[in-house]
């Protein structure tokens, strides 16, 4: 459903398909489509199992379920205590070093999620100029969105800040969308937030810095 001060709109079911309709004039609307993937375990049987035909949506009784959202993937220890030191140097100031030091964490495993989005976040966002590397960013971000299935907000909103750092800003503003709505689905209601800000500077064609962005280092679990 969409509503606006001069007007609403949706969807309703009929037994021949979803059948569109609008009530007052309504302006220009972009629709996202967003796929989230998610273990989901049931824990209720169909009511009348028995009296359910094909094609008919069985209903539920006191329905009930839980959803798990994180992406786990097998990580070395040597390149999650290398990717930690990295962390450690960043928060000191450090961003030559850490870079390097993710630079090492790659050269040993160069398809860790994490280690990918940070050394993306970082050549995008950082603050001096000379350390951006928005082509480079894009590379990272774009193999970390990949290697967690485009399930990660934190992740797709690197690749948003990698985009603009390169220029393209219509790109950037995408991934911001779809990282506000993907983290909105999934509760995560501080990154949404976040996000819907950034979009704002990506539509004005701007980067975005470090503190804008905020933390990235958490987009995947191991």
């Amino acid at each position: 459903m969409g509503r606006t001060e001069n007007g609403a709109a949706g969807f309703y079911g009929a037994n021949w398909g979803p059948v569109p309709f609008a009530i007052g004039k309504l302006p220009f609307q972009d629709y996202y489509v967003v796929k989230v993937f998610s273990r989901v375990q049931y824990n209720t049987q169909p009511a009348n199992l028995r009296g359910v035909q094909a094609g008919d949506v069985p209903s539920f009784s006191g329905l009930s379920f839980r959803a798990e959202n994180t992406v786990t993937f097998a990580s070395q220890p040597e390149v999650m205590n290398q990717a930690r030191l990295a962390a450690q140097l960043k928060t000191e100031g450090k961003i030559e070093e850490a870079i390097q030091q993710y630079r090492n964490a790659l050269s040993m495993d160069s398809n860790n999620p994490v280690v990918l989005n940070n050394l993306a976040r970082i050549l995008a966002t950082a603050d001096k100029p000379e350390l951006r590397n928005g082509k480079e960013a894009v590379q990272l971000a774009t193999k970390a969105v990949m290697l967690t299935y485009g399930t990660q907000p934190t992740i797709i909103g690197t690749l948003a800040a990698a985009y603009a750092q390169a220029g393209q800003f219509p790109q950037a503003c995408e991934m911001a969308q779809i990282a506000r709505a993907l983290a909105w689905l999934t509760g995560q209601k501080e990154i949404a937030a976040n996000n819907l800000k950034l979009l704002s500077l990506y539509t004005s064609g701007k980067t975005a810095s470090s503190r804008e962005t905020g933390d990235g280092s958490r987009g995947a679990s191991h």
